[in-house]
């Protein structure tokens, strides 16, 4: 299990990389996180402040992760599949889509904090 939760931290740091943007950094103004944020949600981190909750939330909804609700397991699958480089990653991906379907909470910050904890399970 933590090799397969190596494989999803290096397809999340690989699309978080990515997407350091103008999204991202609106983000981080919105949320009024720190670079230890920024730092924490790239190492996939159990997030603990509500700042930090909020902006894994808004980087979450910009990737598509969830919709403000609910876990969005067909964004989330075309999202990190669309930076998986081998077949089994891809399929871990898959797996953990599975897995975190049904994930939702009504604060959308609490629902980054939940589908982190779903991932790293």
């Amino acid at each position: 299990m933590k090799i397969l939760c190596a494989f999803c931290l290096l397809a999340l740091s690989t699309v978080v990389a990515m997407t350091v943007t103008q999204n991202e950094v609106s983000c981080r103004d919105q949320e009024g996180a720190s670079d230890v944020d920024v730092e924490m949600f790239q190492a996939l981190q159990t997030p603990e402040t509500k700042t930090t909750k909020c902006y894994y939330s808004c980087i979450m909804q910009y990737l598509g992760f969830h919709d403000g609700q609910r876990f969005d397991k067909e964004g989330f699958l075309v999202t990190m599949l669309a930076a998986a480089k081998t077949e089994q990653v891809r399929q871990n991906m898959r797996r953990l889509a599975e897995q975190c379907d049904g994930t939702d909470n009504h604060d959308p910050c609490e629902l980054a904090a939940d589908i982190v904890e779903c991932i790293k399970r």
